[in-house]
């Protein structure tokens, strides 16, 4: 089918400038154009920039939209799209109907909410399925949209494997019809009114504190839906009423008037392989089979309580040191077990807490490749011990207590943040997480499904190609860059999650860091109560992995893909992580060479839409770290594509940065700096967490603006003669083949090859 996002080949490659242009003046016009502004800025003189750089738009000959028409189903209809290069199938059952336009009203938004809360209860129904070994797909959802104010869509949609897809759609056929037939429970409707509530009391909350690039995007959002924007005291005074008085019986008639129509369009898209040419036959025919089935009732999931863990009462510990940063407003407290904890007040987000709970050693001690990212994938999808992740998430519901698990490159991370007052729930959720991991083996199998379907998408496309063999050439293959070939990642087993993670869990030394609107006496009490247990925690394994850049070496290699494009990838070797002087400094390196090859590549050559030119130090790789430039062509452009890096990288020689040049690329890192100091995530994560290993960290913040301000042009032509230079160079290219009939997920192998670089 043609690809609506990206239109019809022949147009993209027939239009030439003439059409370009009339395009452009036909649609972009003043009228059809809304500038939003958000944020601290004077209103006058904002008006008259604006009018100075926007009054002389003039419009061009009047236009007309083109009608949408209408839809014309009727029946049940079917769509079968066969694309191996999804790497999984997707199944679905949609129902849709015209729609006449409506201005907003009250009661308008009122049925969206109503929508919303009867597409959150079915999407409860499938996490639940979806947490069982027998389940078919691998992801699920319910949906009940409107497109362009004119198309009702509803739906329900599977992800699975392509040889589950029969099994998939019955099963979303029997939920969709068990809803129809038997309605919902009071406990089902309970549980999306307490989140409900609690989203809408605290968006209320933090409302003073919102970010501009989140109102920008609400704005933009009520625009273009014809809706008019509320603040979140008014959706709080509006709709907490009303979601409080919905019932099951209008939530039971909104499925069945969603329904009521007899147009069904089975859709199956993806590499499932159906008969052909009478796909749609088979399809129908199946569907037709599952139309007989007696359909039990729903079993209803009862909300398990929370906290389950006893802690034990009586006087806590205090701590036995306390330091304090007053440049920067923190506190460590070091209490007896071990435990060390990093507080900042910060008035950003009002009434927000965040905290981060770090132990062991993360990447560092990785047991195998691969095992990082199947260990985050079981631990986030298995809740606890007690609790799989869907009770869990039912405990909390009603609550805006939000956790997750990472493995991050120095350590593990238990991450969550709430709402001020629900500080205490906060710190329980993540010590049961802590004191009673899961490492379901349900979670584990649907794991490996979606990452076999990970896998098989990656096979299929040049960016897939670059993380499955371009990171690993970049690294020497080091275990924690890359990803391992299917064929070593397949053997992984739940085991080798446990028996790497549950040493930690039970004996790394922790370091809990929490930063927000919050009271600190009452935050030292709690995390005495929840994490000062006696013991001393000591369990940590000394490694010192070793990551080898590949210098002067060349890499090929070639993906099933049916879209005509390369990736060339050049990178140069520069250093860790650990001279933070160094490491802004290489980042504002990167923005010039960025600029130069968009000057050169895109606008000189026409052979690229963006490139790609960016900075990465390893933490733990010591010496490791490398600008890289991605440049993504056609197959005809890519010896011109490299004579023009090999143009770039010795520019700097030729034309060294200049001031100008230089301020080019500095000002958009000093704004994205200056908004970020002013964030909760910058200083949880980037300054006070494992501060106590790496106390340089606490002096970042102080430096920030001004050091990377003061980067002179001297300095940055000083590493680009130090660094980008041929000698510290190595190249990687993967190339498409442009058929998708093979898989080398099912054949384990692919062609590649390293060879000394000759352009170097």
């Amino acid at each position: 089918p043609d690809r609506q996002p990206i239109g019809d080949e022949q147009v993209l490659l027939q239009a030439g400038q003439d059409e370009l242009r009339g395009f452009y003046r036909r649609w972009y016009r003043p009228e059809n154009m809304v500038l939003i502004l958000v944020g601290d800025f004077d209103l006058t003189s904002t008006k008259e920039l604006v009018a100075e750089h926007f009054d002389s738009m003039q419009n061009t000959e009047p236009v007309v939209c083109p009608e949408y028409g209408v839809t014309d189903h009727a029946g049940i209809e079917t769509f079968y799209h066969y694309d191996p290069e999804l790497g999984a199938t997707d199944v679905a059952i949609e129902t849709l109907r015209n729609k006449v336009p409506e201005n907003d009203s009250l009661r308008l938004q009122q049925d969206n909410i109503l929508r919303y809360m009867a597409s959150m209860i079915i999407n409860h129904r499938l996490d639940q399925l979806q947490e069982s070994v027998e389940s078919p797909f691998t992801s699920a959802g319910y949906y009940d949209t409107v497109m362009f104010d004119r198309f009702r869509i509803t739906g329900i949609r599977a992800s699975t494997k392509k040889e589950n897809w029969q099994q998939s759609l019955a099963l979303i056929e029997s939920e969709l019809r068990k809803v129809l037939d038997y309605g919902i429970s009071e406990s089902e409707l309970e549980r999306v009114k307490r989140d409900l509530r609690s989203d809408l009391e605290n968006a209320f909350l933090s409302a003073d504190t919102r970010n501009s690039m989140h109102l920008i995007s609400q704005i933009v959002a009520s625009l273009d839906a014809h809706r008019v924007l509320l603040s979140p005291a008014q959706e709080l005074e509006l709709f907490a009423p009303f979601v409080e008085a919905v019932t099951i019986e209008e939530v039971n008639h909104l499925f069945r008037d969603n329904w009521a129509t007899d147009i069904r369009l089975l859709q199956v898209n993806g590499d499932a392989e159906l008969t052909k040419p009478d796909s749609g036959d088979e399809l129908l025919a199946f569907y037709e089979t599952l139309k007989d089935r007696k359909i039990a009732p729903p079993e209803h999931l009862s909300i398990p309580s929370f906290p389950y863990l006893i802690v034990a009462e009586g006087p806590k510990g205090r701590p036995v040191k306390n330091t304090t940063f007053a440049d920067i407003g923190a506190q460590r407290f070091d209490f007896a077990n071990g435990l060390i904890l990093n507080l900042k007040n910060t008035d950003f987000k009002k009434n927000q807490v965040r905290a981060a709970l770090h132990f062991g050693d993360g990447q560092r001690s990785l047991p195998k490749k691969g095992v990082g990212m199947l260990a985050s994938s079981v631990v986030n999808g298995s809740g606890t011990a007690r609790l799989t992740a869907t009770e869990l998430e039912a405990a909390l519901s009603g609550t805006s207590v939000r956790h997750s698990f990472r493995v991050a490159e120095e350590s593990f991370v238990l991450s969550a943040k709430a709402v001020s007052s629900e500080l205490e729930l906060m710190l329980q959720v993540l010590h049961a997480l802590l004191n009673d991991p899961g490492f379901r083996s349900s979670v584990y199998e649907r794991s490996m499904k979606n990452f076999e379907s990970m896998y098989r998408r990656l096979e299929n496309s040049i960016e897939g190609g670059a993380r499955l063999y371009l990171d690993n050439f970049f690294s020497g293959n080091a275990k924690s860059s890359g990803l391992p070939p299917w064929i070593d990642f397949s053997t992984l087993q739940l085991d080798d999650v446990v028996d790497w993670l549950k040493p930690y869990f039970q004996g790394a030394p922790l370091e809990l860091t929490i930063v927000g609107d919050f009271d600190p006496d009452r935050v030292i009490e709690l995390a005495a109560k929840y994490f000062d247990v006696p013991g001393q925690r000591a369990y940590m394994v000394e490694a010192h992995p070793q990551a080898q850049f590949p210098v002067g070496q060349y890499f090929e290699t070639t993906v099933q893909s049916s879209v005509d494009k390369v990736l060339v990838r050049y990178a140069w070797l520069t250093d860790d992580y650990h001279d933070i002087r160094r490491t802004r400094r290489l980042h504002v390196l990167a923005a010039t060479l960025e600029e130069r090859l968009r000057k050169k590549i895109r606008e000189e050559l026409g052979a690229v839409y963006s490139p790609s030119v960016y900075s990465l130090n390893s933490r733990i790789y010591q010496g490791y770290g490398a600008i890289y430039a991605d440049v993504v062509v056609e197959e005809s452009l890519v010896d011109t594509v490299r004579d023009a890096l090999d143009e770039i990288e010795s520019s700097f020689t030729l034309t060294p940065v200049d001031n100008k040049e230089l301020r080019g690329a500095q000002s958009p890192i000093l704004t994205s700096l200056k908004d970020g100091l002013r964030t909760n995530s910058y200083w949880l994560h980037s300054v006070l967490s494992l501060s106590s290993r790496n106390g340089d960290q606490l002096q970042w913040p102080l430096t920030l603006i001004d050091d990377f301000g003061s980067i002179s042009s001297g300095e940055i032509n000083d590493l680009a003669q130090r660094y980008i230079r041929s000698n510290r160079r190595a190249v990687g290219i993967v190339r498409s083949e442009g058929s998708a009939e093979f898989s080398s997920v099912d054949q384990g192998a692919n062609s590649n090859g390293v060879f000394p670089d000759d352009n170097g």
